[in-house]
C-alpha cells in the first residue's frame, strides 16, 4: 500500500508537537478502570498460537535490545551494566516512532519480526524484505507498542493525543484490554510486555517535571495485577523494555537528571526500585525500544507455588528429567525465549524429555496442576 509522503510528514509533525502537551498534563487522580474480572490472575498460557512455516525472522539474542534511530534500528547488548552498540538494521518504511518484537501475527511465515504503526492508526510489520500494512483503526491513534511471543499491545490515544486505553492486536483486529481515565498520564511513551503477556507501563503526576509515581502491571485479560510505587523523573522517557525480568526505561536528552541513559528498574515481590542509570554509548535521538528475552518478573507470579517437583540437570545436554512427587497429574509447557511454545505434555510419574534437538540457549518452562499450582523457571541448553 502506498503512503502519501505529505500525510506521513504531517502526522509526524503533529505527534512531535503534541507530545510535550500530553506529557505535561497534571492529573487529579491516579486510578484505573478494570475491564474484566475482580481478582488478579497471571497470564498462564500463550493464546492464539501460531503454526510456524518458517524459522526465519529477526534473531533474538539473549542480552540484546533494539532502539529506533533516524538511520534505522540500532542493535545493542546490555551486559554487566554496560550498553554496547553492535549494529544497525536499515528497514525501509515507517519504523520511525514505535517498535515491538513478537511473532508474525499475519500467518507466521516470517517469524518473529518487528511491528510498528503507520500514520499512527495502522499496525505494520516487517515481512523480511519490507514493511507490510495490515489494519486501519482510524480515527483513534495507536502508538507506544510492545510485544512478546503471540502478543502485541498498543496505547490508544484520541485525536487530542490523550491516552485512552491499552489495546490488543491479534493479527486481524484490535480490542480494548484496559481503559484509562482522562486524568491518567502515561509518563513513558511506551509499554513493555513480559513472556506471559502481561503489560507493564508507568503513570504519574506532573510536579514541575514529568515524574512517574506508579509502575502498573495488567494481564492480557485486562486485570490489574500489581501497582508498585515508583517515584522518578521520567521526562522524555521515550521507550521501555523488559530484559531477563528487569524493566529498563530510555531517558532522552531533555531529561535534566539523567540525559541519554537507560534506567534499570529491579522488581522484587514487594517493590520496584530504580537503579543507577546506564549511559547510552551514542547520543542519537531514539524513538522507541524493544527486546526479546523479556522473562516474567517473579513479583507478579501470584499463583500457588507447586511443591514436590524438581527439574534437572541444569544446564542440560540431551536429557531433561522432571521428578514428580506430587501424586497428581501435571502438565509441562516448554517455550523458547520469544515465548514460542515448543512442547506441551501431560505426565503423572516422573518423566525424561529428549533435548538433543534443542539449539544451545535459554528456555522457559512452566509446570501446572489442575488446581492452579505452578512451577516456572528457565533451563540452559549447552
Amino acid at each position: 500500500m502506498k503512503t502519501n509522503l505529505f500525510t506521513t510528514i504531517l502526522f509526524i509533525i503533529l505527534i512531535l508537537c503534541a507530545m510535550p502537551a500530553f506529557s505535561q498534563f497534571n492529573p487529579l487522580t491516579n486510578s484505573f478502570t478494570k475491564m474484566t474480572g475482580d481478582e488478579p490472575a497471571l497470564a498462564t498460557q500463550v493464546d492464539n498460537l501460531i503454526s510456524y512455516t518458517s524459522a526465519s525472522g529477526i534473531p533474538c539474542t539473549a542480552n540484546s535490545f533494539w532502539a529506533i534511530a533516524s538511520t534505522g534500528i540500532d542493535l545493542f547488548t546490555l551486559d554487566a551494566g554496560v550498553i554496547t552498540k553492535i549494529g544497525t538494521t536499515v528497514i525501509p518504511g515507517v519504523f520511525d516512532l514505535n517498535l515491538a518484537y513478537c511473532n508474525n501475527l499475519n500467518g507466521g511465515g516470517f517469524s518473529p519480526t518487528f511491528y510498528s504503526t503507520q500514520n499512527f492508526n495502522q499496525p505494520v510489520y516487517y515481512n523480511g524484505s519490507g514493511v507490510s500494512t495490515t489494519l486501519t483503526v482510524s480515527p483513534n491513534y495507536i502508538m507506544s507498542c510492545g510485544g512478546n511471543g503471540n502478543y502485541l499491545y498498543y496505547i490508544m490515544y484520541d485525536t487530542s493525543f490523550t491516552a485512552k486505553a491499552i489495546v490488543k492486536y491479534n493479527g486481524s483486529g484490535i480490542t480494548t484490554v484496559y481503559s484509562l481515565h482522562d486524568s491518567i498520564t502515561i509518563t513513558v511513551a511506551d509499554l513493555a510486555v513480559d513472556s506471559t503477556g502481561n503489560v507493564w507501563f508507568l503513570t504519574g503526576r506532573n510536579n514541575n517535571k514529568l515524574e512517574s509515581d506508579t509502575l502498573n502491571v495488567v494481564s492480557p485479560e485486562g486485570q490489574l495485577l500489581k501497582q508498585y510505587p515508583l517515584s522518578y523523573n521520567t521526562l522524555n522517557g521515550y521507550g521501555c523494555f523488559l530484559l531477563h525480568s528487569k524493566l529498563y526505561v530510555g531517558l532522552g536528552a531533555s531529561n535534566a537528571d539523567h540525559p541519554n541513559t537507560v534506567l534499570p528498574i529491579t522488581i522484587t515481590p514487594g517493590s520496584a526500585t530504580a537503579g543507577t542509570p546506564i549511559p547510552m554509548p551514542v547520543t542519537n535521538v531514539y524513538a522507541d525500544m524493544a527486546s526479546c528475552a523479556t522473562g516474567s518478573p517473579l513479583s507478579v507470579n501470584e499463583y500457588t507455588a507447586l511443591q514436590g517437583v524438581t527439574v534437572y540437570p541444569n544446564p542440560v545436554a540431551d536429557k531433561l528429567t522432571i521428578n514428580n512427587n506430587t501424586n497428581e497429574s501435571l502438565e509441562i509447557i516448554l517455550y523458547d525465549i520469544t515465548s514460542r511454545e515448543l512442547l506441551h505434555q501431560s505426565f503423572t510419574n516422573s518423566v525424561t524429555l529428549n533435548t538433543e534437538q534443542l539449539a544451545k540457549g535459554i528456555y522457559l518452562y512452566k509446570i501446572i496442576n489442575k488446581t492452579g499450582g505452578e512451577k516456572t523457571g528457565k533451563i540452559i541448553k549447552e
